[in-house]
């Protein structure tokens, strides 16, 4: 289970990372990779303790 969390996490946190820099607008291309891996990284841990407070850990 631990696995399918980390996969859920990677995911999410790819995903976003792709939306914001393909919809960066105007910011450079170093601000729009900034911007989505840290919006990423917040997405991918808020979907983690989703997961985690649905299906507990043992």
């Amino acid at each position: 289970m631990e696995f399918l969390r980390f996969v859920i996490f990677a995911a999410a946190w790819g995903f976003m990372w792709r939306w914001v820099v393909l919809n960066r607008g105007s910011w450079g291309l170093l601000f729009g990779n900034m911007a989505g891996a840290v919006s990423g990284f917040i997405v991918g841990l808020v979907l983690l303790s989703i997961t985690l407070s649905l299906v507990p850990m043992h």
